[in-house]
């Protein structure tokens, strides 16, 4: 019996029509007239070694609330698909953090902001 380590490494992270290249940091602008109204797409893209074949991955996002604190959203999918796709309505401009969960192993996490278009 093989004991091999499970990998999973992200791709390709897609935000609104930006996607993020590493090192870099994503910024999403919104004129404040925009913020809790316009629905900012996220989509990651990740592959496996071994493939995935059962189970499913999490996406996690937490983004600032409107009256403060953080707003928590979880998206589950089928692991073997290779993407997960969330949208999310920004309610107040600051840090946004992105994680991907496997079982209860973290194999992903980027911070990325809301900013005012001025």
């Amino acid at each position: 019996m093989s004991d091999l380590t499970q990998f999973i490494g992200v791709t390709s992270l897609r935000i609104g029509p930006q996607v993020a290249q590493a090192g870099y940091h994503v910024e999403w602008r919104l004129a404040s007239e925009a913020i809790g109204k316009v629905t900012v797409p996220v989509m990651i893209t990740y592959e496996s070694e071994p493939p995935l074949r059962e189970g499913e991955v999490v996406a996690s996002l937490l983004y600032p609330k409107k009256e403060g604190g953080m707003a928590e959203l979880e998206v589950r999918g089928p692991a073997r698909v290779g993407i997960l796709k969330l949208d999310f309505v920004p309610e107040a401009y600051g840090d946004v953090w992105l994680a991907l969960h496997y079982g209860d192993q973290l194999y992903f996490e980027e911070k990325f902001s809301i900013e005012e278009l001025t």
